[in-house]
Parts: C-alpha cells; structure tokens; sequence
C-alpha cells in the first residue's frame, strides 16, 4: 500500500475513534469496537498497530494476488489459443455477446473455472506454496499448462483436489478465497468474451516470472482484439 493511502486509512481510524461509532458494519468499525471492549477488560490484544497492520495484508492479500493471477491467465491465454478458444467457446454458450456472468452460474463455466484454477497451480504466486504445485507426485507434467487437471472424465469441474492449495489449507488458510475466486471468474469470462488475447508480436510471452512479494510475469505487452 503507498504511504498516502495508508495515511487515509489513519485518518479515517482517527475519525471514527474520535466518533465513537458503535456501527460493526465494516471491518475498521468492527475491529474499533473490539478494541474499546477490550480496553475496558485491560486488555491490549486489539490496537491501532494491529489495525492498520491487517489493513495492508488485506488490502495486499485481495488486490495484488488477484491483479497478477489476472495478468497470467493473460499471458496463458496469449501463449496457449487452442485453450483460449475453449474457454471463449463455453463462455459464448452460455452467455452469448451480451449477457453478463454471475457467481450464482459459475456451474455452467467448468472449463473456464479449470482454466483459472490450473493458472494458479502452474505459476503459484506465493514461494512457499509452489514446490507442492510443481511436485510430479501429485501433477503429471506439472510444468505444463493443461485446465483438465481439474476436470472428469466427463468435464465436471473437480474443485476438490488435496494438492492444489493457492490459498493455503487448515484453520489459517487465506479467508478471501471465495470473494478472490469470484473476482477472477467474473472479470476473466467478461475479458474473453470481448476481446480475443493475442501477443504483442509473433514472438510468444515470456512466461518466466519475477519472484517479488509474489511471483510477477515480466513487462510485457499483449494485444486485445475486439471480437465481432
């Protein structure tokens, strides 16, 4: 998060401490709140540090993940267009040109849901979760890029796999999977159905990533051409 937006959160924490607002209808609210029951019992557990500290995880953890596994299911779609067509395919039957995707149909996307599954799998943001994802006890090939990992035999969506673990597993597993999955399903089917995802050039992405905080694809550009 950048300095000034960090600012704005401090501020906005000042105001509603100063306020004394009971409303627990946001996260800031709710957690204000707790630190004021909590003050009163003498504790310490809840404080303005830890505050503005699970504020930049969530802020970090719920944008800059779901950014960058955007931009390599981009890449993947640019580098791999028999696969980019079967993801178009399945999006056009069930929403035509101009219907909008919905969480509540995500059934009706297997392909499409395997697809950004197997993106995760195959470039794993996060270091130490990637030795699982590449380990060819549990992912044949593994280094290849291959959605029907997560499919049947009869192309029902397999969600239930052991191995895969982007979110991490257990009682400390990330709690954004589902607004995370969400966001990637419906920004992705709303991308492919508009635009076809072709590279800058004849010359293929380059699908090494920079390990940052997670782990990046290199400043490339991609081409997206309107489909009619």
């Amino acid at each position: 998060m950048s300095q000034p937006k960090l600012l704005r959160v401090c501020e906005e924490i000042e105001n509603r401490k100063n306020k004394g607002s009971t409303d627990d209808t946001t996260y800031v609210s709710g957690y204000l709140n707790k630190m004021r029951e909590d003050k009163l019992k003498g504790g310490n557990s809840y404080n303005d540090i830890n505050l503005r500290g699970n504020i930049q995880s969530l802020i970090i953890g719920g944008t800059s993940t779901t950014t960058v596994t955007l931009t390599w299911l981009f890449f993947a779609m640019a580098s791999y267009p028999k696969i980019q067509q079967k993801v178009f395919e399945e999006v056009n039957d069930v929403l035509g040109k101009c219907n909008k995707p919905q969480w509540a149909n995500r059934a009706r996307f297997p392909y499409t849901y395997a697809t950004i599954m197997e993106c995760m799998r195959w470039r794993t943001l996060l270091s130490f979760l990637a030795a699982i994802h590449n380990d060819s006890k549990y992912w044949k090939t593994p280094e290849k890029f291959i959605p029907e990992r997560f499919l049947d035999e009869d192309g029902v969506l397999e969600t239930k796999q052991e191995a895969w673990v982007p979110f991490s597993y257990g009682k400390r597993n990330c709690p954004a999977e589902v607004p995370a999955m969400m966001t990637l399903l419906l920004y992705f089917t709303n991308v492919i159905q508009k635009f076809s995802i072709l590279p800058e050039t004849e010359q293929q992405p380059d699908l090494d990533g920079i390990p940052h905080f997670v782990l990046s694809p290199k400043i490339q550009k991609l081409r997206f051409i309107p489909r009619t």
